[in-house]
């Protein structure tokens, strides 16, 4: 298994190497939003509902992997369409819709393209085409995702989720943003040919399953009509606001001045914040992240919060800060999502602390969320955890597409099933060849009609005859978190859930349901524009959207008490009385991993807090792993529970990040 990861990453290395190479300007240039009438929002956008499509277009340029080269779909669109940001006001933005050769038009596949930058130049509407800022063309490798999907013969969707003004790490925002362009992508059928009721599926990695995470939280508030089939989230970074702290003067710090500027972008309190908290001598500098993509954010890198800010990391503590980037920023505090996720991450990661999302998986379960979660025991950046972990993501959502069903419930691995099939059916290998095809030889993009497109990893080839069939199934729920019977109420604890603001206006259909009057819209379909740009003479209004409240300043704390189904403490003895024995609970076995070798290899499991009671709970042995058990050496949500609070649950208290 080694020399094949080896392999794989020597071959990402050099792919990416020759392609860095080779790349120089078309001569191109592709206008930002600001030059370009087509992103302009009409007036009277107020009386529009979210998803409701604006304007369409064919895009302005080619897609590209090297900022040169036109890669070959059979049609990009674009569709400006009415969103709102993470208060609620609304706005319009884009939505880049690209479609295969020989598309199945009822599948859809949402990708967060993460652009990292608070500039609306490096939205992805721009940086995915042939002309991109020569700071932004790093982020086109991003379109070997797209290659992939689109071989699938998914229709991809990728919205310009930080919307007009680039609102960076807002994640309302994303989240809106990304559920309104689905929405405008299914009423889009007489534009892009997309069926009315598709197969919908997320995905992002890093920045962009920050997006894909508030996507999936604020699915069943805000737009719970969308049938979304499951969500794949990598390196995901529950709180932005624990990292202002946790990156400081570190490389990842680089992701400062965007990150906090682009949430300013959302806030005017913050805003007029950072103006009166900036040391004067440097404020042209911090905000040079307002005028530049993410390869030139890298002067900000090392950077400590001092040498921009007048009271440093403790300014962020104060009240009107700490509320602003807690509500925009942490995730979890929105009620857990009601679609399935496969969720993976690396203990080594350096820029997404595996320990938040531990919290995170803990807190969703606990309220009933379905999610498979692949933890890496292997110590790896952030960028080789992308490599190493993405194509057994890719397996699960291809599941997705196909109908198949999933096991209900939470559960860990160190390796996924899915993971293993990646390696067995050559999913890299298939990516790496498609993408060259693409960009070499630029053949079409799509589906080949006819033609076995299966692919064997050629390194395994000769050892193995398993047919997928005989690989192993997915493991079963953990112990600690049961699948109720059918029929059985589920039961969840109270948890306050953060309001979403409610769209403007409200729909007739949903003014009807609570018994209000609203002027309804005119509906008229919309229009293929005979020219590049065009409006339609009337609106077509989207499904309706319910009403919620406005968003407030603070944040609910998240839940992370231990689990109850898998401990239970004993009862106070009387007074005076000896204390009965407790009856002995029966612990899974824990399954283990081969143990990592080098520096950052996994940690002794901790013991439980003094503070705790009852029964030890089991400890997570270090290393010596089961084979294809699939609990990856962490003993269901519990043995979660005491890592992430042990590690981590008393230095977020001191520092003031966690109630």
């Amino acid at each position: 298994m080694a020399p094949v990861l080896r392999l794989l990453f020597w071959l990402a290395a050099s792919c990416s190497a020759v392609r860095a190479a080779r790349r120089t300007r078309s001569g191109i240039e592709v206008p930002g939003p600001d030059e370009d009438p087509f992103y302009a929002a009409p007036p009277g956008i107020e009386s529009l509902a979210p998803g409701t499509i604006v304007r369409s277009r064919p895009a302005p340029a080619p897609l590209s992997l090297d900022n040169k080269s036109a890669l070959k779909p059979k049609a990009v669109w674009q569709l400006l369409y009415r969103t709102q940001n993470s208060v609620g006001k609304p706005e319009v933005t884009v939505a880049t819709v690209i479609i295969p050769h020989n598309a199945k038009l009822g599948n859809v596949f949402s990708y967060g393209y993460f652009s990292d930058a608070a500039y609306n130049a490096c939205n992805p509407s721009i940086s995915m085409l042939v002309g991109t800022r020569d700071d932004n063309y790093i982020t086109q490798y991003q379109n070997i995702i797209t290659i992939a999907a689109l071989n699938e013969g998914w229709v991809v969707v990728v919205a310009d989720d930080g919307g007009p003004q680039a609102s960076f790490s807002a994640g309302p925002h994303a989240g809106y943003a990304t559920l309104d362009s689905l929405r405008a992508v299914i009423a889009s059928g007489n534009i892009t040919g997309v069926s009315s009721d598709p197969i919908i599926t997320l995905f992002g990695y890093s920045g962009g399953s920050f997006s894909m995470s508030f996507a999936s939280e604020l699915h069943p508030h805000y737009a719970p009509e969308l049938k979304i089939a499951g969500a794949a989230v990598g390196g995901i970074s529950p709180n932005v606001t624990y990292l202002v702290e946790e990156d400081n003067g570190k490389p990842w710090a680089m992701f400062g001045p965007p990150v906090l500027l682009g949430i300013s972008h959302d806030y005017p309190d913050f805003a007029q914040w950072l103006s009166e908290n900036l040391i004067p001598e440097h404020e042209a500098e911090f905000r040079q992240a307002e005028k530049q993509c993410v390869s030139a954010n890298h002067m900000f890198e090392n950077k400590p919060t001092e040498y921009f800010f007048k009271k440093g990391v403790a300014g962020f503590k104060e009240p009107l800060p700490f509320n602003v980037t807690e509500s925009a920023g942490s995730m979890g505090t929105r009620g857990p999502p009601k679609i399935p996720w496969y969720m993976y991450g690396s203990v080594g990661d350096d820029s997404a602390p595996v320990d938040l999302a531990d919290k995170l998986y803990v807190s969703h379960c606990k309220q009933g969320a379905n999610i498979y979660y692949e933890r890496n025991p292997i110590p790896m950046s952030h960028k080789t955890e992308c490599l190493y972990a993405t194509p057994g993501a890719f397996v699960w959502l291809q599941d997705r597409h196909a109908g198949k069903p999933i096991v209900p419930g939470c559960s860990t691995a160190a390796l996924t099933t899915e993971s293993v099939r990646g390696v067995v059916e050559g999913v890299f290998f298939k990516a790496v060849r498609d993408n060259l095809a693409a960009w070499a030889s630029q053949d079409e993009i799509g589906p080949k009609v006819g033609v076995n497109q299966t692919v064997v990893n050629p390194l395994i080839a000769p050892w193995t005859n398993a047919s997928i069939a005989e690989l192993p199934k997915p493991p079963n729920p953990l112990p600690s978190e049961p699948v109720p019977a059918p029929g059985a109420p589920v039961v969840t604890p109270e948890v306050p859930l953060i309001p979403v603001p409610s769209p403007t206006p409200q729909t007739a259909a949903s003014a009807s349901a609570s018994g209000e009057t609203v002027p309804p819209i005119a509906a008229t379909p919309v229009a293929e524009p005979a020219t590049p740009v065009s409006e339609p003479a009337a609106v077509t209004p989207s499904a309706p959207v319910a009403e919620t409240p406005t968003v407030p300043a603070s944040v609910s704390e998240a839940v992370t008490t231990s689990d109850p189904a898998n401990t239970a403490a004993p009862a106070a003895p009387t007074p005076g009385t000896p204390a009965a024995p407790a009856a002995p609970t029966p612990e899974a076995p824990a399954a283990t991993v081969p143990k990592a070798k080098g520096k950052g290899g996994r940690p002794k499991a901790p013991k439980a807090p003094k503070t705790a009671k009852g029964p030890k709970m089991p400890k997570m042995p270090r290393g010596k792993g089961a084979k294809g058990k699939g609990s990856g050496g962490v003993s269901g949500v519990s043995g979660l529970v005491l890592m992430a609070e042990e590690e981590e649950g008393e230095r977020l208290v001191e520092r003031g990040w966690r109630g």
